[in-house]
């Protein structure tokens, strides 16, 4: 699955950005063409909406992530960032 299903909607036929889920937001941007994520880690949605772990490693010039640079990680992993203090969202 292309990683900006895991991020974006349909609303009325419109693909649209989500927002995350609290207590770790993020905002998704489009900047010259490519898609920028707030986060360096961020919960996304799969297939049937299943939760699905990233971790983003490409630094967008403008600040943020590249969503495109987006791996899937285990929740293990992503709970580990989260708890190590790792910044998971913009504060």
């Amino acid at each position: 699955m292309e990683i900006r299903k895991y991020f974006h909607y349909k609303d009325h036929g419109i693909l649209t950005p989500c927002t995350g889920v609290e207590p770790y937001p993020y905002e998704i941007l489009r900047i010259k063409g490519e898609d920028v994520i707030s986060t360096k880690y961020a919960v996304g949605h799969g297939r049937k909406k299943a939760i699905t772990f990233f971790r983003f490693t490409k630094v967008a010039p403008q600040g943020g992530y590249l969503l495109s640079s987006g791996k899937i990680i285990s929740e293990e992993e992503y709970n580990e960032a989260k708890n190590s203090g790792t910044r998971l969202c913009k504060s």
